[in-house]
């Protein structure tokens, strides 16, 4: 079947504890043929199967990897309205001063991020990859803001670098 972007996130986990279940080193006795070894190997694939698919972000730069449009390190955003937003946005941040105005800028962000997502399910569906790889590239702007936010809530000082 073709691979999708659109996936139960709680069905993913469930197969995921079942391999894991199935693979975990402890199930496997130590012998000359080195099941062990092939237990832990098969485990840490599935550990980064299951961290690669159940984000967002991750999931869409694996399928757009998968076929065959991959997004370079250099590629970056070149919408300037949007390049605008994301400057905003950190300029926002930087000059918060209280949870409730940091608050307010997640509340933004997560809708974002959430109309990021949708557009690329679309994007995905039609099979609009260009259209897939803005999306992935504008999601990792948001992403990026949301760790921000998490770190000020976390009283870190925000470094403007990070986004």
């Amino acid at each position: 079947s073709e691979p999708s972007f659109d996936i139960s996130v709680k069905d993913l986990r469930n197969r995921f504890l079942r391999i894991q279940q199935q693979v975990h080193p402890d199930s496997f006795t130590r012998n000359e043929n080195g099941d062990q070894a092939y237990a832990q190997q098969q485990s840490t694939l599935a550990n980064k199967a299951y961290a690669t698919l159940k984000e967002p972000l991750p999931r869409a730069n694996y399928l757009l990897e998968l076929l065959g449009a991959p997004i370079h390190e250099t590629e970056s955003l070149n919408e300037s309205e949007l390049l605008m937003e994301v400057m905003e946005a950190r300029e926002l941040l930087e000059e918060a001063q209280t949870e409730d105005e940091v608050q307010e800028l997640k509340n933004t962000n997560d809708v974002r991020i959430d109309e990021t997502v949708k557009g690329l399910s679309k994007a995905f569906q039609e099979g609009n990859l260009d259209s897939a790889k803005t999306l992935a590239i504008q999601l990792q702007y948001w992403i990026r803001i949301q760790n921000v936010i998490r770190d000020w809530a976390a009283g870190k000082p925000i470094v403007a670098d990070h986004v």
